[in-house]
């Protein structure tokens, strides 16, 4: 029997409002809750990661000034080639470069956007670059402060901030030979599945950038020599050659 003056429907429930006892477990969780552990991991990864925060604060700020000051993007001399793709004679512009950044970029974006998203998107690219690769170094056993400042330029460096504004491939072509290094590097020896998707990933890079034929062989090179066994060296250097002329 409840005592005098206490109220029967509040028996056995706990301060935050759930009932004591067996159904506790099933009990729904409190939204605040969840919210209040969101907001504490997130501290507590910025308590962690305060170097690297700092940067990209500023990488950030340095991007939406950048973004603001060259509207709608920066145009060199080159980019109409990209932008208009074959509507462009040899004769008018020399030769052709490959057509990797205007498929995979210029024509979807342009089909609902106009170029200073195609900005915008490099600018993400650039700040996903850093991110990668910090994760990339604490993986490997670099200390944090010093992998912070190792992505530094990526994030601050007014060469990078002006590629990333310019309606050119060298951003696109940064990231994915980012994309194919993290993925190849990421295991102290190589599984299979990260052998493909680096593979594929700096395969990539040669339509956007025709210099990236050559990154097959510092690849190649590195699989060879991180790999155990001769036939697991055969198979996966195979493998890798196999994607990246895919």
């Amino acid at each position: 029997m409840p005592g005098a003056g206490q109220d029967p429907a509040h028996d056995g429930a706990t301060a935050g409002g759930l009932r004591a006892g067996p159904d506790r477990e099933n009990a729904a969780e409190p939204v605040g809750s969840r919210l209040d552990r969101a907001i504490w991991v997130v501290t507590g990864a910025l308590r962690r990661h305060w170097v690297l925060a700092l940067l990209l604060a500023a990488g950030l700020v340095l991007r939406a000034l950048t973004q603001v000051a060259y509207e709608p993007a920066l145009l060199f001399i080159d980019s109409k080639k990209y932008i208009f793709g074959t509507d462009f004679k040899a004769s008018d512009w020399g030769s052709f470069d490959p057509l990797g950044y205007t498929l995979l970029v210029l024509r979807p974006v342009l089909m609902v956007a106009d170029l200073a998203f195609v900005a915008l998107l490099q600018h993400v690219l650039g700040m996903a670059m850093a991110v990668a690769l910090y994760a990339l170094m604490l993986r490997r056993g670099v200390t944090r402060w010093l992998a912070a400042l190792a992505v530094a330029p990526v994030l601050l460096d007014a060469y990078q901030l002006n590629a990333e504004q310019t309606i050119m491939p060298d951003v696109l072509f940064q990231a994915l030979l980012v994309a194919g290094m993290v993925l190849l590097l990421w295991q102290p020896r190589p599984g299979l599945g990260f052998v493909i998707l680096g593979g594929l990933a700096l395969g990539a890079a040669a339509p956007v950038r025709q210099v990236g034929e050559a990154l097959v062989l510092p690849a190649l090179v590195y699989v060879l020599a991180a790999s155990a066994g001769w036939r697991v060296r055969v198979v996966r250097g195979a493998v890798l050659t196999a994607c990246f002329a895919l």
